[in-house]
């Protein structure tokens, strides 16, 4: 807790007047956006200042919670209204033009950024992002992570899936389909004619090729919560209770996978079934599980059940 006090203050202490971390120090931003030039990683279309005042904002917000659980009330309280501060003034200065890419939309609804009135017609932009540019990824280091999410979170599942299943570069399939066994450092490791990327950066040699760097491979973090549908549920951390919620989708017809708790093994499998799906949830002994469709909840205790949705 008290590195993270540091680390929030810290970044305070680099603000200028009105709050905000200025412009001027190097930012890796949004790195390697795909439409950045290859030799210049850090020149994504997202303002990198915008990401980076995001994520203190972002930070203030978690440290607001954490104080909340320790029962630092006035650590709590104090966060929290720099956080908000930050958020509705790094909101103010960019979002007419952050709005226009897919991480600055990412960034304003899973960071918290845009006013809660807001977020509804900020996922919609994004959805029209992915859409115009039919499912191809759009987003860097950072915004990669936030954009499924944000996406299932206002109800853009096809976009979503659009984005997943897209097999033309950039995208995830265009890297299985070119035989990788791991996720690549740049979206375009190995290029449509087969050869390979060379990795130049400017003024720094030619090496920045990796075939085995994990940051695009978050989305494995939305196919287990959102396809498949197994999440550790907030209120109860550590798999303690569970949340089975999976939001199928035309373009896919069965998903199964499975989570090594420290309670045992929870899993899940269903498959279309006519115009319903089918499956089952197994939850491990001292754990409780919550079976989620159309907005209601079952409970199930230990053991393997069968589902329909």
């Amino acid at each position: 807790y008290n590195s993270m006090v540091r680390w929030v203050d810290y970044l305070e202490s680099k603000c200028a007047p009105d709050g905000l971390i200025p412009e001027g120090e190097f930012e890796f931003g949004d790195w390697l956006d795909p439409d950045a030039p290859a030799d210049k990683p850090w020149a994504a279309k997202c303002n990198s200042t915008y990401i980076s005042n995001s994520f203190y904002s972002f930070s203030s917000l978690l440290l607001s919670k954490a104080a909340d659980v320790l029962g630092k009330s006035d650590d709590a309280k104090h966060y929290k209204v720099l956080a908000d501060q930050v958020a509705k003034s790094a909101w103010a200065k960019w979002s007419k033009e952050v709005s226009e890419t897919a991480t600055g939309c990412a960034i304003a609804i899973e960071l918290e950024i845009a006013p809660v009135a807001e977020r509804t017609a900020v996922a919609s932009k994004l959805a029209a992002l992915v859409d115009k540019v039919n499912g191809k990824i759009s987003t860097g280091f950072l915004g990669t992570p936030l954009v499924m999410p944000a996406l299932s979170k206002y109800g853009h599942l096809d976009s979503a899936y659009k984005l997943l299943l897209n097999e033309e570069v950039p995208g995830w399939l265009y890297q299985i389909n070119n035989g990788a066994t791991s996720m690549w450092e740049r979206w375009d490791a190995i290029l449509p004619d087969g050869s390979f990327q060379s990795g130049d950066l400017e003024n720094a040699g030619n090496s920045m090729i990796s075939f085995n760097h994990y940051a695009y491979g978050a989305v494995t973090t939305w196919m287990y919560r959102n396809v498949a549908g197994i999440s550790p549920m907030i209120e109860k951390p550590g798999y303690e209770e569970i949340l089975f919620a999976p939001t199928p989708h035309a373009s896919l017809t069965w998903a199964k996978a499975s989570v090594e708790t420290r309670y045992g093994t929870a899993a899940i499998d269903w498959k279309k079934d006519g115009n319903s799906y089918s499956g089952t949830i197994t939850i491990p002994a001292g754990s409780i599980g919550w079976f989620e469709t159309k907005g209601k909840r079952t409970r199930f205790g230990s053991g393997t059940h069968s589902i329909s949705f």
